[in-house]
């Protein structure tokens, strides 16, 4: 199944008053680039985040957002330090003394101002808790991604499975229209040699050697065989599982190649048209590759 690599994806998960939101948020890009955001206490889980996501996902670039959700056991608390306050006390009044200098009312804002009067503690939370949270909430995130992505890649599909129709119905005209351009040219050929000579005898031989040299020249059936290998691969390979993006574009370029040569060898203006709307198909299919995963 064709797989979008676009799309958004969110999950929340909490235990025993610990919460997590993740969010995923990916776009195009040649390979799997996962960037990851998230806060500092939570650092040692990245790789765990990471092998979770390479599980689920091949191509794009994924940016990861995870953010703790404040509750009683992971919200802030102030611890005052009651002996260094008054240590700074002691040692100005002390200072006031030996200097005889006037004196100062200290309030307890002026003292909690003071360097580590006030502590900012964060409760720890069991890294087993955390683990157990941040997986369920990925999960959660990782499905509705792959939900959206795999909506998208049903567009998708579509839109290619049928441009490839349009592909292989010109590679059926062209090959049923090959034979008779030899045909045409051996009747030019006879025509504008009799016209030389006056309607009377030429050389046959020599006339049937420049057919044999323009049959070769111009014969398109490899080409046309090859194209219709690629194209069933390309048919089937577009309803497999996940991962098809770098397949299917090697293929479209085996595909290019093909029509390209034809295009070289083709003497024929039916057979040109067909080319020309068969590259511009598989070009529209080459940009919509671009976005499976």
């Amino acid at each position: 199944m064709v797989k979008s690599m676009t799309g958004y994806g969110r999950g929340e998960s909490s235990e025993g008053g610990f919460g997590l939101i993740v969010e995923l948020r990916a776009l195009n890009h040649r390979y799997l680039d996962l960037v990851i955001r998230m806060p500092k206490e939570l650092s040692s889980f990245e790789d765990t985040v990471r092998k979770q996501i390479k599980e689920e996902l091949f191509r794009g670039r994924i940016e990861v957002y995870v953010t703790i959700q404040e509750t009683v056991h992971t919200a802030r608390s102030v611890k005052i330090d009651e002996n260094l306050a008054k240590a700074y006390l002691e040692a100005f009044q002390a200072l006031r003394e030996s200097l005889s200098l006037d004196e100062e009312k200290w309030t307890a804002s002026s003292l909690a101002s003071l360097p580590d009067v006030l502590q900012i503690n964060k409760n720890e939370i069991e890294p087993e808790r955390v683990s157990s949270v941040l997986k369920s909430g990925l999960e959660e995130a990782l499905i509705r991604l792959n939900l959206q992505r795999k909506r998208e890649g049903e567009r998708l599909e579509v839109d290619i499975a049928r441009r490839i129709e349009i592909v292989k119905e010109m590679v059926h005209n062209m090959k049923d229209k090959s034979p008779q351009v030899l045909k045409d040219y051996q009747k030019r050929l006879d025509n504008r040699l009799r016209e030389l000579h006056n309607c009377s005898d030429y050389d046959k031989q020599r006339f049937f050697t420049e057919v044999a040299f323009f049959a070769e020249r111009s014969n398109i059936d490899e080409e046309l065989v090859r194209l219709q290998s690629h194209l069933h691969t390309f048919k089937e390979d577009l309803s497999k599982d996940d991962g098809l993006g770098r397949k299917l574009d090697f293929l479209a370029q085996e595909i290019n190649r093909e029509i390209n040569t034809i295009a070289s060898k083709s003497n024929d203006l039916e057979i040109s048209r067909m080319v020309v709307e068969s590259k511009s198909e598989m070009e529209k299919i080459r940009e919509q590759i671009q976005n499976i995963e």
